[in-house]
């Protein structure tokens, strides 16, 4: 005798999968964040500049960096990023307790910024910051202290051409950098 729902397994079957993707959703964090600030060389900006964000050392990308968006700075050097981050939480089991903690640490903030310095002739400069997730000033200043700062406590981890590695080693890393250059005002 014939099924009177012939739909009734695909209808399950399509249930089961939308049912697993929203589970696997609602455990990511999905925010829209924000990041702006000033390209400078001493205390000229850096007009027209290409100022890219990257993300390294997640979870699942222990070397390279992650491109999150890029902008252009306007002719008083500013600039102003929006990216999603996407963090899945990582579960794992403390030793002291057999409670289960989540770990949203997903890796490290960078910019680099690419221009032209105007005056005496065009002569190319390449800048770069290192953020601390836990706390991204409301602007940025990227500018010579910021770029000693961030090649003095990458330098283990970057390529050349990137940055990555894996945690904790590159959050200390970081924290170093921050430690040498105040990226709320460049100092």
């Amino acid at each position: 005798m014939p099924s009177k729902r012939p739909g009734y397994p695909l209808l399950c079957l399509l249930s089961g999968l939308l049912f697993g993707t929203s589970a696997y959703a609602n455990n990511k964090h999905d925010e829209l964040n924000h990041i702006s600030g000033y390209v400078l060389s001493g205390d000229t900006p850096i007009a027209y500049a290409d100022v890219r964000l990257y993300q390294a050392g997640t979870r699942h990308r222990a070397t390279g960096a992650r491109p999150l968006d890029k902008a252009t700075t306007d002719i008083n050097g500013y600039f102003h990023l929006t990216y999603h981050s996407y963090q899945q939480p990582e579960h794992t089991v403390s030793p002291e307790s057999s409670h289960t903690t989540t770990d949203t640490s997903n890796g490290v903030l960078y910019l680099i910024a690419q221009g032209d310095m105007k005056g005496a002739g065009q002569s190319p400069i390449k800048l770069a910051a290192v953020l601390d997730n836990t706390n991204i000033p409301g602007e940025i200043f990227i500018n010579e202290r910021t770029t000693v700062a961030t090649a003095y406590a990458m330098a283990q981890y970057t390529d050349g051409r990137s940055i990555g590695g894996k945690n904790p080693g590159l959050t200390n890393a970081t924290g170093t950098a921050q430690n040498l250059a105040d990226l709320s005002n460049g100092e």
